[in-house]
């Protein structure tokens, strides 16, 4: 079965995600101990997912869950052929939580900066800003905090916008 534009740009976000290589250093009960050495990640995630319609995941100290928001269509980026090509823009939403243990003493704060900074990282490496080719351009457009009501997780929600061409009548082509 051959995948629209928008799922394989999807997969691609979410497999970046999943192949940063975590060194797992972590954090210590008296503050942080964020090495660089290799520049290997130092978070140890326990994960990157993508939610199924009745969600199954838990959600885990340095889990990133990505959702995917609305596509809208920009007009002023499509093109005329035949077929015409159609301009889209959607918002993936990338939460980066984190679940600090009650031992942890390291400002929350710091942790959630240090976990989306790394996030962002690996996400604005290659295939960055274009997915393979399949996107013609890619930004974080805002990160935003939230915390659970109940104090059990924190974290930060980055909004990645991402913006793609395909023929106006065929979601599965891309378009330059």
């Amino acid at each position: 079965m051959a995948l629209s534009i928008i799922e394989q740009i999807a997969q691609k976000i979410l497999a970046t995600v999943q192949s940063m290589d975590w060194e797992g250093v972590g954090i210590g009960v008296v503050g942080v101990s964020f090495g660089v050495g290799s520049g290997a990640f130092t978070s140890p995630t326990s994960g990157a997912v993508r939610p199924e319609q009745i969600a199954t995941f838990q959600p885990k100290d340095y889990r990133i869950v990505i959702t995917q928001g609305d596509m809208e269509r920009i007009d002023a980026m499509s093109c005329p052929g035949n077929p015409p090509s159609q301009a889209w823009m959607v918002v993936f939403n990338i939460a980066c939580i984190i679940r600090q243990s009650v031992d942890d003493v390291t400002p929350i704060d710091t942790l959630k900066n240090h976990f989306t900074s790394e996030v962002i990282q690996a996400l604005t490496t290659d295939p960055w800003p274009t997915w393979d080719g399949l996107a013609y351009n890619s930004y974080v457009r805002t990160i935003e905090q939230y915390q659970a009501s109940d104090g059990s997780n924190a974290g930060h929600m980055l909004k990645l916008e991402v913006h793609y061409r395909t023929d106006e009548n065929n979601p599965f082509s891309v378009r330059a």
